[in-house]
């Protein structure tokens, strides 16, 4: 008896295994129909993500350099001001200048 409950439990995880199998298949139908092949990035997807990055890391950057500079000489918020100011014109500066790179 034991024998066939296991063998009847094997029997409905394969099944279901096959279904879940078939309705992920079949979704990813639906959606390639739906939307349209989905692609990987493309090029200019890469070097959007990339200048975005290079322009984030700028600012985060300049705060966290006025944050220590406050916190050593003890003046507010005005170190902090002045390098996320930095920091922004910079991160644009390197953005464009890897934007134009790769053209």
């Amino acid at each position: 008896m034991p024998d066939d409950f296991d063998d009847d439990i094997k029997k409905k995880i394969s099944n279901l295994d096959q279904r879940i199998r078939s309705a992920k298949s079949d979704q990813k139908q639906q959606k390639e129909k739906q939307y349209g092949k989905v692609n990987k990035e493309s090029k200019e997807e890469k070097q959007g993500k990339k200048a975005s990055s290079e322009f984030l890391a700028n600012v985060i950057a300049g705060g966290f350099l006025g944050f220590i500079i406050d916190k050593y000489f003890d003046s507010a918020p005005l170190g902090m001001i002045f390098f996320i100011l930095m920091g922004f014109v910079s991160g644009v500066l390197r953005a464009n200048a890897t934007m134009k790179k790769n053209e």
